[in-house]
């Protein structure tokens, strides 16, 4: 949690202090910054979870609109608990 707190830290001053956004505009883009940063990861991660364990290449095999949802869905629960970690 930490390191969540710290790189949204370095983003937002990058967008408030460097760039001159007002202090709302900062926070929103510091916080998408990072949840698409941890999707990425996370599927990634799930991509290589499947193909060593299943055998399954699940961006390559899945529907387009599953795949759509499912990166969506996940977009929102990065950020809401990006938003309660940063908080707390």
């Amino acid at each position: 949690m930490k390191i969540i707190r710290y790189f949204y830290k370095s983003i937002y001053a990058f967008f408030y202090v460097r760039l001159g956004s007002d202090k709302y505009t900062s926070e929103a883009a510091s916080i998408s910054i990072l949840a698409i940063l941890l999707l990425l990861f996370i599927l990634i991660l799930i991509n290589v979870v499947f193909i060593t364990s299943f055998s399954f290449n699940f961006l390559k095999e899945a529907n387009q609109w599953v795949i759509f949802i499912s990166i969506f869905i996940l977009y929102l629960v990065i950020r809401f608990f990006l938003i309660k970690v940063i908080k707390n």
